[in-house]
């Protein structure tokens, strides 16, 4: 059933950290509420949002919104994202082969001209530079150089390339000449690069690194970006957000100006809010949407308003992470292991070990780190969408209750200076203790059946009382991959 309302937006964002199945929840909320257009305004192409719709075969969504697969879905990368060009090009190319309908036009992407560019250059430095580090250092990475970006952005306003200088091919191939030179220098800083390419599992095509010293390719990657995608200024997003948005003259947005936004990562990773030095560049709570939103025109109380701003956080039933970095109830049980097999088809190789983001870690479901993600990270949580339900089986759910919420508030308030080294040291020195010293004899509830288990995540807590006079009602669960697995309550309409 298709939802008629009248509601402006939708939010999806990850509760965790990361890897929550907010693609697929993308994909069935498009195709239950009939919006066409998906908003990506956080995270770059580290994203790895997986969908699974017949009877195309699986795709992964990088950077393009995660219901492409839906006939007349168009995509927006604007706020906070960082584009990487070449990924975007090879993805766009990929998702139209398996469409193979001559819908999908250069207007269905629209790009930020203010967006950050990430170049190749920033990839190999930032498997460079993890390739340096012991495995016990490492914080994980993806190897995209999304990081590696915003740092140098910070350090070097003058290497930023952004896309706007994409519209000038002469321009964009000096800027990426004058940064080739700077990671250059920065490389030889960590010791001789040499043959690194060939060391390092670069997502480039062999050889692509060769062409990139070449500034003719830089102009040919900046002319093919152009005619891929709608390149337009900041203006035009924020016109089509406001509150009395009218249609647009050109014909090329839909009339009604209804919006998803699909979030990345998770806010648990979140760069103010999550657990240093285990966190991302960059912020992947609800905020940017609200800091965009009333760019665009619209109040705090218009948007704290569900019936203008449906705004869903997404948890598994269990909780995961890449690498290294504080996780409670890390379970290594044949259990959790014999459920994890039945989603081996699925899960693809974004969850499994790699030498960059480190092991993908499984535990049962910890409700204090739930708590902090609704109440404190996230700035106003209608809802929660519970995924994975079907890993419980025949074993049911075990919840854990850490008890750590006055460690995870005590971490916000600290409001870490993120280019101060003694600040970081300071939280990650929090951090540490978290990880090594969860309390012990904290509350394990097993033998959760599903109802008991949405029931305990709707009141944060296994007992069914509400501490706080807060509720988070269930907007949604997931059996599965597949849009058929999908299930949506009344509170979407």
């Amino acid at each position: 059933m298709t939802a008629q309302g009248n509601r402006r937006f939708y939010s999806v964002t990850g509760l965790g950290f990361g890897d929550e199945g907010k693609g697929s929840i993308v994909d069935s909320l498009a195709q239950h509420t009939g919006v066409q257009v998906i908003v990506r305004a956080t995270g770059g192409p580290q994203a790895a949002h997986n969908v699974h719709r017949e009877p195309f075969p699986h795709h992964c969504f990088h950077q393009l919104g995660s219901g492409m697969l839906l006939p007349g879905r168009m995509t927006m990368l604007t706020g906070e994202m960082l584009i990487s060009p070449e990924h975007l090009l090879l993805e766009r190319s990929d998702l139209s082969a398996k469409l193979g309908h001559a819908g999908f036009s250069s207007s269905s992407i629209m790009v930020d001209t203010s967006l950050q560019v990430i170049t190749p250059w920033h990839t190999w430095l930032s498997q460079w530079n993890n390739w340096h580090t012991p495995p016990s250092c490492r914080h994980g990475s993806c190897g995209f150089g999304v990081g590696l970006a915003r740092e140098i952005a910070l350090k070097r306003p003058d290497m930023v390339i952004r896309v706007r200088d994409l519209q000038e091919p002469d321009t964009y191939r000096e800027k990426t000449m004058l940064l080739a030179r700077c990671v250059h220098d920065l490389a030889h800083q960590l010791g001789d690069p040499g043959d690194s390419w060939e060391k390092l599992p670069l997502v480039h095509k062999p050889g692509h690194h060769l062409l990139w010293q070449d500034g003719d390719h830089c102009k040919q990657v900046a002319n093919s970006f152009r005619k891929a995608c709608l390149l337009a200024p900041p203006e035009f997003f924020l016109d089509f957000l406001k509150p009395d948005a009218k249609q647009e003259r050109n014909g090329i947005l839909p009339a009604d100006h209804r919006v998803i936004f699909e979030g990345a990562q998770g806010v648990m990773l979140d760069e103010d809010y999550g657990l240093h030095p285990f966190t991302t560049w960059s912020r992947v709570t609800d905020r940017p949407l609200y800091d965009l939103l009333e760019r665009a025109g619209w109040s705090h109380t218009n948007l704290d308003d569900p019936r203008n701003l449906l705004n869903l956080g997404v948890t598994r039933s269990v909780t995961t992470r890449h690498g290294h970095g504080p996780m409670p109830g890390e379970s290594r049980d044949d259990v959790l292991r014999g459920s994890r097999a039945k989603w081996h088809e699925f899960e693809n190789n974004h969850a499994e070990a790699d030498y960059l983001q480190g092991s993908f870690r499984w535990g049962w479901l910890d409700l204090a780190l739930l708590r902090y993600a609704a109440n404190t990270a996230m700035r106003n949580l209608s809802g929660l969408v519970v995924t994975h339900m079907d890993m419980g089986g025949d074993y049911d759910f075990q919840i854990l209750d850490s008890g750590v919420d006055e460690d995870l508030t005590a971490i916000v308030n600290q409001h870490v200076d993120l280019q101060s080294p003694e600040a970081l040291a300071e939280r990650a020195a929090l951090s540490e203790r978290l990880l090594l010293g969860w309390p012990s004899g904290m509350p394990v509830f097993a033998g959760i059946a599903h109802q008991k288990l949405l029931g305990s995540l709707e009141h944060m807590n296994v007992w069914d009382r509400v501490d706080d006079g807060r509720t988070f009602p269930i907007m949604g669960t997931s059996f599965g991959p597949r849009p058929r697995d999908k299930y949506w309550f009344e509170w979407l309409t």
